[in-house]
């Protein structure tokens, strides 16, 4: 349905992406309600109700604000229809949807074949398994992508959501990204050899020029163009918004991740991101606002306490940000925060602590993938220049995603009088 009606107007009509909408099912508020918290004109309703062999699917239009219905329909099937029948309905209401909506614009809607049931059926649990918190369902996302191809040669949808997955492997740090990112865009080319249209597929080719290839002018055009294809993709403007940070456009990357928490407003990695944004542009109060708001609707969410400590770092109050930092680490074993707290540690002169820590991850580092991107931070805070140049030429080697941060970071700061830090910019091609 959000890929369908995406394709309504994609200059007039934006829509709500599927971690806030979702928030809402079975929710008791009234429309008005709803409304108000994602900042909506409409809201689309239905259920889906079983009788036996039978199924009915039904929907309504309502206005949030006057709480009217506009428009309902109600579509009734066998169960052995279920699988083809769901890009039908979710086409047949996107029409019904048009004609109360934008009636000039029907033609822009697409007729999506209903795929072989068996890989239709993989590619839906993969996508039930990507949209897990954090990155649990990552392996099984990526299994059943796989096996949905497999079923299905010409899946291009499915070669968009395993490039997608691939670029996650990369971002979460716990290999080498270099690998991920090469089978990322292995698939994403695939995808959109099948389908050029497909916003998904150019949004991790778009991540791939960015953190493999170092391709800073087609990178840009790649998210553009998955944009151009889904306005509403909250993901394509998240992270143009941090490509064009890290670039030091920091005005375009703050609307950029402004448009993503419109499309998205209480998904937490969506408001982490435009916080991330705020801090690397020297924004620390508007960075530890946007953090607050974030943990307040989610107090667990490292991510974003992570972040909220090293802003207090930036704005001058070391010892909250340990204390937050403390907080992230939770049980110690995860090594981006533990680097990060090494590094507020080392700045607030808690020198020995610091040191302790980076030990810590050398140990851990024995068994699995330490990011050295992060480790850098840590030395860059103890003063130990050589050997944070060493971990940020590592980093290079690897590809790690947040590499292209290495301009904008404040926490390298120390090291940009150093004739090796220019050194970098012209390996990476990083603007200054």
């Amino acid at each position: 349905m959000i890929t369908q009606i995406s394709r309504l107007s994609p200059g007039r009509l934006g829509v709500i992406a599927r971690t806030s909408s979702m928030r809402f099912k079975r929710s008791t508020k009234s429309a008005s309600e709803i409304g108000h918290e994602l900042a909506v004109d409409y809201l689309l309703e239905g259920s889906v109700r079983f009788d036996g062999d039978r199924i009915r699917i039904t929907s309504q239009l309502i206005e949030a604000r006057t709480e009217t219905h506009l428009w309902a329909e109600t579509y009734d099937r066998r169960m052995e229809e279920t699988l083809a029948l769901q890009s039908e309905v979710a086409l047949r209401i996107a029409h019904s949807l048009a004609m109360e909506l934008v009636p000039d614009q029907r033609e822009a809607l697409d007729r999506v074949g209903p795929r072989p049931t068996e890989a239709y059926q993989a590619y839906l649990k993969g996508r039930y398994h990507w949209n897990r918190p954090g990155d649990d369902g990552l392996t099984s996302a990526l299994a059943y992508y796989e096996r949905a191809i497999e079923l299905d040669p010409h899946f291009a949808a499915a070669y968009a959501a395993l490039a997608r997955a691939r670029v996650s492997v990369a971002n979460v740090s716990r290999e080498p990204a270099r690998g991920p990112l090469e089978a990322a865009r292995t698939a994403a080319l695939k995808a959109l050899d099948l389908d050029p249209g497909l916003s998904d597929a150019h949004v991790a080719l778009a991540e791939v020029r960015k953190s493999l290839e170092w391709n800073w002018r087609l990178a840009e055009a790649t998210y553009r163009k998955a944009i151009a294809l889904s306005p509403s993709c909250e993901t394509a403007h998240r992270r143009l918004g941090a490509f064009l940070a890290g670039l030091s456009r920091f005005q375009e990357g703050k609307a950029e991740a402004d448009r993503a928490c419109d499309l998205d407003p209480l998904c937490l990695t969506v408001s982490t991101g435009a916080a991330w944004v705020r801090y690397v542009a020297g924004e620390f109060e508007e960075t530890i606002d946007r953090c607050q708001y974030t943990l307040d609707m989610d107090p667990a969410f490292a991510p974003a306490r992570r972040l909220l400590g090293a802003a207090h770092l930036g704005a001058g109050r070391p010892d909250r940000a340990i204390a937050e930092l403390q907080v992230a680490a939770g049980t110690a074993t995860d090594p981006p925060t533990l680097a990060w707290l090494a590094h507020a540690m080392a700045t607030a002169g808690r020198r020995n602590e610091a040191t302790a820590l980076v030990a810590k991850l050398d140990e851990i580092a024995a068994n699995r993938y330490v990011p050295a991107y992060h480790l850098a931070i840590a030395h860059a805070g103890l003063g130990d220049c050589d050997r944070a140049f060493a971990l940020l030429a590592k980093a290079s080697a690897d590809r790690e995603p947040q590499l292209i941060n290495v301009a904008v970071d404040p926490r390298f700061e120390p090291l940009r009088r150093d004739r090796r830090y220019a050194e970098l910019m012209v390996q990476l091609g990083i603007p200054r």
